[in-house]
């Protein structure tokens, strides 16, 4: 089984940074003795950043929810992370 879901929007605390958007597929790799999922995250366009997550969650909304969070989250801590001086 195959889900696609939406985008899903994070509004920083500071609204002049950029939105993180992000899409995800969900993929059921096993579902005895518990519900396991891949989801696939990837950012929107420009960027177009992918990361693979294996999730234990009860339904594929699930799943995808929470890998897109901890996308989102990651993406942020890159973005806010300071510049390195060369």
């Amino acid at each position: 089984m195959l889900a696609v879901h939406q985008p899903l929007f994070t509004q920083p605390e500071n609204p002049m940074k950029e939105r993180i958007l992000c899409n995800a597929t969900v993929e059921l790799i096993q579902e005895v003795p518990g519900k396991k999922w891949e989801v696939t995250v990837w950012r929107m366009p420009p960027d177009g950043t992918q990361r693979v997550y294996t999730l234990n969650a009860l339904s594929d909304t699930l799943a995808a929810q929470n890998a897109m969070r901890m996308f989102c989250e990651e993406m942020e801590k890159l973005r806010d992370a300071p510049l390195e001086r060369i």
